[in-house]
């Protein structure tokens, strides 16, 4: 996938949206404190493309180890001012169906986060976002995360070798003869 993502910090707290404008996925999460080691857990599994977020994000952005070792691209100002809460929640009323945005104003961060994001894909893209038209939650409860380093080391997805797929988890599940593989 080819995710763009946005983060809000605010009070030690942030929300966090991403979606592929592809495949119409649209996510969002909200990370409490201690927020270095989930955001870079996060960062670490989406890999997006690109990165937008508020100033003070941007401030606290430098001393994640992701963004140290250059394992994501680097963060993006948005102007501030689609972050705003009323902003991003008529931004989300004229996109999201009703259960979404109710769901999404339980994590008050997250509307902002989301809003903006929503609001930078209609400002960037040349064609209609209508296709996104609910974000689901992406509660970290309910499956295991793995961080970057063992990820790295039981190679799943790349070799240390090389950073090809070539005998990783991943490869060898495509050469599997069921609905996984080919």
């Amino acid at each position: 996938n080819n995710y763009l993502m946005s983060l809000y910090f605010e009070n030690d707290t942030v929300g966090a949206s991403w979606t592929d404008i592809t495949t119409g996925e649209f996510r969002h999460s909200l990370i409490e404190p201690p927020i270095a080691p989930k955001l870079n857990d996060l960062l670490s599994r989406i890999n997006p493309a690109e990165i937008i977020c508020n100033n003070e994000m941007q401030a606290v952005s430098i001393s994640l180890s992701t963004v140290k070792f250059g394992n994501v691209c680097p963060f993006s100002v948005y102007n501030d001012a689609f972050y705003e809460y009323g902003c991003a929640m008529k931004v989300l009323e004229e996109q999201f169906d009703a259960e979404s945005i109710e769901e999404l104003k339980k994590k008050t961060l997250c509307v902002n986060a989301a809003g903006a994001l929503l609001d930078y894909v209609n400002i960037t893209q040349k064609r209609a976002s209508a296709h996104l038209h609910k974000t689901i939650s992406d509660d970290e409860k309910l499956f295991m995360t793995v961080d970057y380093v063992a990820a790295k080391t039981l190679e799943l997805t790349e070799n240390m070798q090389d950073g090809g797929k070539k005998g990783t988890l991943l490869w060898l599940l495509d050469k599997t003869c069921t609905n996984m593989g080919h």
